[in-house]
C-alpha cells in the first residue's frame, strides 16, 4: 500500500505514485502542538514540502526560500535563497536519502541540491517552465510546459527526454511512476504512459479537457486520471492497457477546479472546487460534501482525510471522517493551506501561506 511515515515523504503525495496515503488514525486524537516559521509572512505560496529523515524541507513561491526543519528539535537546520527567483509548481519537488530535486522559475531549470547543507551540487536546464519532480529512487522524473519529458539519474546525468508535443500545466502537472511505467497528463487531452527505461510511448488514452493533477496508481488495479472542462469534470479509471474501466462525470460549477486525488488502494477521494467525493474501487459512489474555501491537497488515513483549502472563505485545514465526510476536526490559519500536508512518524506538517509550519500530532 506504499505506506508512508518515519521512512519519509519523498514526492508528493508521498510515494512516486502519489497515492496520499498515511498509516495513522485520525479518530484517535488530533493535536496542535504550533507552528514554525519558515519563510516571511505571506512570501506565497508552498510547494508540498518533502521529509528526509529528521528533517522537512519547504519552499515558497514569491521569494524562492528553502528552508529544512529538523521535525524532531523543532528547529531549522539551515535556509537558504533560490537564485532564480520565482518558484513555479504547486506539486513541487522530490528527494532521494541526500539530495533534494528542486525545479526552479521560469528559466526552467532543476538542481540537485545537498539535503545537508543546501550546497547545490548539479543543475540541469531545459529553458522553459517545467513542472514538479518525481523521485523513484533511481530515476528523476518531470516534463516542460511544452511537453518533452525528461530523466536523469540522481547525479543529474540526462538520461533520455521524449517530445510528446503537448503543453502541459507547469504549475500542478507533474509524473506518476510505478513499476516500469510513467503516467503523465497533458493539456490537450491525454493521458500518456511511457517506459522509464527509455521514454517509449507505451499507451495514450484520449478523454475530453484537460488534465491538470497528477494521474494516481492503484497497483494492479489502474490509474486514476479526472479529464476537466469549464463545466464539467470527467473522472476515470483505466487498466494498466490505457483501456477505461470506469468513468464517473461530475457538474463543475463556474471557476471550479480539481484539486486533490488520493486512495488508500480501497476507496478514492477526489477534491472539486469545496467538495469533497468518496467513491468505491468499481466506481461507484459513496459520498460527497461540501466545505468552505476552494479545496487543494489531500491525504487518506486509516478512518479519515486531511484537507486543506484555500480563497478568500479558505484558510482552514479540515480532518474528516472516511465514512461520511463529517468534520472530526480543523484548524485555521492565518492564510490558505494550498497545498497536501507531509507526513513524519505521527506528526502532521501542514505549509500555510502565512510563512509557517503548522505542526499536529495524530493518534496512532
Amino acid at each position: 500500500m506504499g505506506l508512508v511515515g518515519a521512512v519519509g515523504w519523498q514526492n508528493f503525495g508521498g510515494d512516486s505514485r502519489h497515492s496520499g496515503y498515511v498509516p495513522l488514525s485520525f479518530q484517535k486524537g488530533i493535536q496542535f502542538i504550533r507552528s514554525v516559521e519558515v519563510a516571511p509572512p505571506f512570501s506565497g505560496l508552498f510547494a508540498s514540502p518533502v521529509v528526509v529523515g529528521n528533517q522537512v524541507f519547504t519552499i515558497s513561491s514569491r521569494r524562492g526560500v528553502l528552508t529544512a526543519l529538523n521535525w524532531v528539535e523543532k528547529k531549522i537546520a539551515w535556509q537558504m535563497q533560490i537564485a532564480d527567483g520565482k518558484f513555479l509548481q504547486e506539486r513541487g519537488f522530490s528527494a532521494s536519502d541526500s539530495l533534494l530535486f528542486l525545479p526552479t522559475g521560469l528559466t526552467g531549470k532543476v538542481l540537485g541540491i545537498s539535503t545537508s547543507d543546501g550546497k547545490v551540487l548539479w543543475s540541469d536546464s531545459v529553458g522553459r517552465p517545467v513542472t514538479g519532480t518525481v523521485f523513484d529512487g533511481s530515476r528523476v522524473y518531470f516534463a516542460d510546459v511544452q511537453g518533452t519529458v525528461f530523466a536523469l539519474s540522481a547525479e543529474g546525468k540526462r538520461l533520455w527526454s521524449v517530445e510528446l508535443n503537448e503543453d502541459m500545466d507547469p504549475f500542478r502537472m507533474l509524473p506518476s511512476v510505478y513499476g516500469n511505467r510513467l503516467y503523465i497528463g497533458t493539456l490537450k487531452s491525454h493521458l500518456w504512459a511511457l517506459s522509464v527505461e527509455d521514454g517509449k510511448t507505451l499507451w495514450s488514452f484520449r478523454g475530453d479537457g484537460e488534465v491538470v493533477v497528477p494521474p494516481v496508481v492503484i497497483p494492479a488495479i489502474g490509474i486514476l486520471a479526472p479529464f476537466q472542462t469549464a463545466d464539467r469534470l470527467s473522472f476515470f479509471l483505466l487498466s494498466e492497457e490505457g483501456k477505461e474501466v470506469w468513468s464517473y462525470d461530475l457538474r463543475l460549477e463556474k471557476q471550479e477546479s480539481v484539486g486533490g486525488l488520493a486512495t488508500d488502494d480501497t476507496e478514492i477521494y477526489l477534491l472539486a472546487g469545496s467538495k469533497v467525493y468518496a467513491f468505491n474501487l468499481d466506481g461507484s459512489f459513496l459520498w460527497k460534501t461540501t466545505l468552505i474555501g476552494e479545496l487543494s491537497g489531500i491525504l487518506v488515513g486509516k478512518d479519515g482525510l486531511v484537507v486543506g483549502s484555500k480563497g478568500e472563505k479558505g484558510k482552514v485545514l479540515y480532518f474528516l471522517s472516511r465514512s461520511s465526510g463529517q468534520i472530526l476536526h480543523q484548524h485555521s490559519g492565518e492564510g490558505w493551506f494550498p497545498t497536501s500536508p507531509v507526513l513524519a512518524s505521527n506528526l502532521l506538517m501542514a505549509p500555510n501561506e502565512d510563512g509557517r509550519l503548522y505542526l499536529f500530532s495524530i493518534g496512532q
